[in-house]
C-alpha cells in the first residue's frame, strides 16, 4: 500500500497557494469544486480539467524569455542578440529612471513583473516596526493599532517606491513570468504543456513547508 505523505498547512496558507494558481493558470475555483480534494494528484487532475486546453512539449521558460527578450529589445533599442540569460537586471536598468522603465516593460508585456522591492536595509526596519506594534498591542491597545496601521502605510509606500531588484538576471526573471503568469508567458495562451503545470505546481505547493529532500507526489496530502 503506498504510503500517503502529509503535508500540513494552515487552511489560510492554502486559500493564498490557490489564489496564485488562479493567477497563474487564470482559472477560477468554485467552492464545490474543491470539497473532497485532498491529495495533490485530486487537486492537479482538478486544475488539468479546468485549464481545458491541449498539452505541447515545449518549454514555457524559454518562451518567456524570448518575449522578454524582445520586449526589453523594443524598449531599450537594443539587438535582441545582446540580451543573453544571463545579462544582469541592474546592467539593463539603471536605478535613476528604474520605476519609469520597469512600468514601460510591463506595459510592453502586458502584466505585472512586481520585480522591485525597497533597499533589504528598509525591510529589516519594517519588520521590527511590525514586531513592535504587536508587542505593543499587548501592552497598549490603542497605540498598537495606531502603529500598525502606520506600518501599513509606510510599507506601501517603501514598496511602491522600492528600486530594488529581487531577480538578479533575465533568467530568473523569466523563471518567475513562467511561475506568476504562465498562460501569459505562452506564444499560444490557449495551449499548455502537461508536464511544466504540473511543475509549476509542485513549486507552487512546496513553499518552506516540506522537510529537506522531500518531494511531493500525487498521494501527498494537502
Amino acid at each position: 500500500m503506498t504510503e500517503i505523505k502529509k503535508y500540513k498547512r494552515d487552511p489560510d496558507d492554502i486559500h493564498d497557494l490557490l489564489l496564485e494558481v488562479e493567477k497563474s493558470f487564470d482559472i477560477k475555483f468554485e467552492t464545490e469544486e474543491l470539497k473532497g480534494k485532498k491529495t495533490f494528484g485530486e487537486l492537479c487532475d482538478l486544475i488539468l480539467e479546468k485549464i481545458n486546453q491541449p498539452s505541447i512539449s515545449d518549454s514555457t521558460h524559454q518562451q518567456a524569455f524570448n518575449k522578454l527578450r524582445n520586449a526589453v529589445s523594443r524598449l531599450k533599442n537594443i539587438d535582441r542578440k545582446e540580451i543573453l540569460p544571463e545579462t544582469k537586471m541592474s546592467e539593463l536598468f539603471p536605478r535613476q529612471q528604474r520605476k519609469k522603465t520597469i512600468k514601460e516593460l510591463e506595459f510592453e508585456l502586458g502584466f505585472n513583473l512586481k520585480v522591485l522591492r525597497p533597499f533589504i536595509f528598509l525591510e529589516i526596519v519594517m519588520l521590527l516596526s511590525f514586531l513592535g506594534a504587536i508587542v505593543f498591542l499587548f501592552i497598549n491597545f490603542i497605540w498598537g493599532i495606531e502603529m500598525l496601521a502606520l506600518f501599513f502605510v509606510l510599507n506601501t509606500i517603501a514598496f511602491k517606491t522600492g528600486k530594488e531588484f529581487n531577480c538578479e538576471t533575465l533568467r530568473d526573471l523569466a523563471k518567475k513570468i513562467t511561475k506568476e503568469n504562465y498562460k501569459k508567458a505562452r506564444r499560444n495562451p490557449k495551449t499548455i504543456n502537461e508536464q511544466e503545470v504540473i511543475q509549476q505546481l509542485k513549486l507552487i505547493f512546496s513553499k518552506d513547508d516540506l522537510h529537506a529532500g522531500e518531494e511531493i507526489t500525487r498521494e501527498t496530502e494537502i
